[in-house]
């Protein structure tokens, strides 16, 4: 069994609702596909994925 452990991209300084509403800023989506993208190339397939419940950890989870 493999663990990876992966920190949320660049995300909002600051949101309406406090920090757990911060959204991913452009370069964070763009942190987020490249996580992804190189996951793809490792093989990776993860068979769960938990995020925290901050909406930028499950934004950046996404893609991958």
């Amino acid at each position: 069994m493999n663990l990876t452990l992966l920190r949320h991209a660049h995300a909002e300084d600051r949101a309406p609702g406090g920090d757990r509403k911060r959204q991913l800023t452009e370069k964070g989506v763009a942190q987020a596909q490249r996580c992804g993208t190189f996951g793809k190339w490792q093989g990776w397939q993860p068979s769960i994925v938990l995020p925290s419940p901050d909406l930028s950890a499950w934004q950046a989870a996404l893609p991958c």
